[in-house]
């Protein structure tokens, strides 16, 4: 079973057995290389602090657990004393039918309506050099509180690291990691200076461990095969275990911290967008031209005296637009038409603006349709052809869907 887990590269172990395998169990994992600094154990026994752990204070390994019972607890020391002499140990019993709360070597003793133990409060303790030492409480109302303050855990750290070696790796890569231009072979740390170099000495030199430098076979950073799911680079150094820590420009994204751990970084970079305040410009003049592109206006001037000219031009040729000037005389010198360039403008502007104009082309007759058929005689005739009505039926042509209006 060890073996497999091993295999599996599983590091987080939760270890549920009865207090006398728990030793066991320990030993063959440390035995088959499970007892490092990269694994972490969690045993669920409540009496971890009966075992002798000696033999694995020293490993690294991260071993936590609950107690109940604080055996460094004045009563409970006087209790167990007691208890070995042939004292009784609380001196009578509990009738849990009538006591539902007492105070005993577990703290507050209380009981539910079921008959369980309520509100009771686990010690969590962790296995250092010094033994089993305790680092918070766990209680059903509050959950975890670690009491441990963060200096004593750097304290712990250094402590671990004094005097060990570690494995790092990284990559060649100016100016962080390059080889040194000697005229002698060099071996070792020696072959090697840059940044990350320099980096590392001397967080070497403030918490006192030796390393050992090693560049990664791919001389890559680390990234990850979706197909095969596996690391390469930098990365697979570490999660294989050939190395503890890298050091490099290494960009810290997403996906590598899924598997590994970062520092703070040495340096930001970070791509950003300059881009100018802008600033607040006076109104001007022309400001009712900014919803629309300067392309657009230009299409619409154009489309304006396009259509305004051909009115002007069918005007000339259409015998209707040039009524006779004197109604009294029958054969005028010359007669005269209202759509002239300017007027055919207006009209256009009229239609276009959807205000209409005091005039209207006749270019045919039979376009004129009287608006009230039981006067032969109207004062005005009305159109269904609009500039509007134009545009809808040229559409629905374009579109072969037909229109309601149709020219005569």
């Amino acid at each position: 079973m060890l073996k497999q887990i091993k295999n599996s590269a599983e590091s987080h172990i939760v270890l549920d057995c009865s207090t006398e395998r728990i030793y066991e169990v320990l030993k063959q994992a440390q035995q088959i290389g499970m007892m490092s600094d990269y694994h972490s154990y969690l045993i669920t026994s409540l009496d971890l602090h009966t075992i002798n752990l000696d033999e694995f204070k020293y490993g690294g390994t991260n071993i936590t657990a609950f107690r109940l019972v604080d055996p460094e607890n004045p009563e409970v020391a006087q209790a167990i004393h007691n208890w070995t002499i042939g004292e009784a140990r609380l001196g009578k019993k509990v009738d849990f039918k009538t006591a539902v709360e007492m105070r005993g070597l577990t703290d507050v003793i209380k009981f539910d309506h079921q008959g369980f133990r309520s509100d009771f409060v686990l010690d969590i303790v962790e296995l250092g050099p010094q033994g089993l030492r305790k680092s918070g409480t766990w209680n059903s109302t509050s959950g975890v509180n670690f009491t441990r303050t963060y200096g004593e855990q750097q304290k712990e750290i250094v402590e671990i690291l004094q005097n060990k070696t570690l494995i790092v790796t990284t990559i060649l890569s100016a100016p962080y990691c390059m080889r040194k231009d000697s005229a002698e072979k060099l071996t070792g740390n020696s072959q090697f200076e840059g940044y990350a170099i320099d980096l590392i000495h001397e967080i070497s030199k403030i918490l006192g461990f030796n390393y050992t430098i090693r560049l990664a076979p791919d001389g890559r950073y680390g990234s990850h095969n979706k197909e095969t799911g596996e690391w390469d680079g930098m990365i697979k150094e570490l999660l294989e275990q050939r190395a503890d820590l890298a050091i490099a420009d290494l960009t810290i994204t997403f996906d590598r911290e899924q598997v590994v751990d970062f520092t703070m970084p040495f340096m930001n970079l970070g791509i950003s967008v300059l881009y100018r305040k802008p600033v607040k410009q006076p109104p001007n003049l022309f400001s009712f031209l900014s919803p629309l592109s300067l392309d657009v206006w230009i299409y619409m001037a154009t489309a304006y005296l396009g259509v305004s000219v051909l009115l002007f031009i069918l005007a000339r040729f259409t015998p209707y637009e040039w009524p006779t000037p004197n109604p009294c005389d029958p054969h005028p010198e010359k007669l005269q038409t209202q759509f002239t360039l300017m007027n055919c403008m207006w009209f256009a502007i009229g239609s276009l603006m959807q205000q209409g104009c005091d005039f209207l082309p006749n270019f045919t007759p039979y376009e004129w349709e009287n608006p009230h058929p039981c006067n032969s005689e109207p004062l005005f005739l009305e159109n269904s052809f609009t500039l509007l009505n134009s545009l809808w039926f040229t559409i629905g042509s374009l579109m072969q869907q037909g229109c309601d209006i149709a020219p005569k």
